[in-house]
């Protein structure tokens, strides 16, 4: 009932009908609709790849109790690499490497490139501009508004969905568009989609929108394992 009134309460502060503006910079922050992590740039230490994935876990269990860090199995096309910590840059990884590694024998060991899960609701939020939206819904239930958004992931592919939180309400919002007339154009297509009347909403949008999301997709380009 309350994420129905909330609902409706919005609609009623919407003048105009098919406009309105969200006021993005008085304390509104995105959240994640799912539990995956953001990727980032980083370095790890890779000690090893083998053919064996047995051959790996059993290096794996080696070096979390030789080093206490993280110690990372990827595997890709039959190669099973072992790496090891998360580092911001890549002289933290080499000092790691000279200071840990080095001196147990791992003389093949190399730093790379590699990318790091986040958080995402610990990353400082990107630069944005002027832009438009189109928003479904705003309930005042966090875990209705992420169902919704998964749901609307699903029938509006075309588009990033997210789920703006504004005080005690969450706004479900789709697209990231520069112009009114790109929000107007997959307003008239989706509008009827699964019961859908979205509004358009004038707020701020990234530099670099994201793309849509799919339900799932891999924390890595590898098959992931870490402990």
């Amino acid at each position: 009932m309350k994420a129905i009134i909330a609902t409706l309460l919005l609609a009623l502060t919407i003048s105009g009908g098919s406009f309105a503006q969200s006021p993005h910079l008085t304390g509104e922050k995105e959240i994640p609709r799912d539990d995956f992590p953001a990727l980032v740039e980083g370095w790890r230490v890779q000690v090893g790849a083998y053919s064996s994935q047995e051959t790996a876990e059993h290096l794996k269990e080696i070096l979390k109790s030789a080093t206490g860090r993280k110690v990372h199995l990827q595997g890709e096309a039959g190669i099973w690499r072992v790496r090891v910590g998360e580092f911001a840059d890549s002289a933290s990884a080499a000092d790691f490497l000279r200071g840990t590694l080095a001196p147990q024998g791992y003389h093949d060991a190399r730093v790379v490139r590699d990318r790091l899960p986040v958080d995402r609701e610990s990353l400082p939020p990107p630069p944005t501009v002027p832009g438009y939206r189109l928003q479904a819904y705003a309930l005042s239930s966090r875990d209705s508004a992420l169902a919704r958004a998964r749901d609307l992931a699903v029938n509006v592919p075309e588009a990033a969905v997210h789920v703006i939180q504004a005080g005690d309400l969450y706004k479900i919002q789709i697209g990231d568009f520069r112009t009114r007339a790109g929000a107007d154009s997959l307003n008239a297509q989706i509008t009827g989609r699964a019961d859908l009347q979205p509004l358009v909403v004038e707020t701020r949008i990234p530099v670099d929108p994201p793309p849509p999301q799919p339900l799932s997709y891999p924390r890595d380009i590898f098959r992931y394992f870490e402990d």
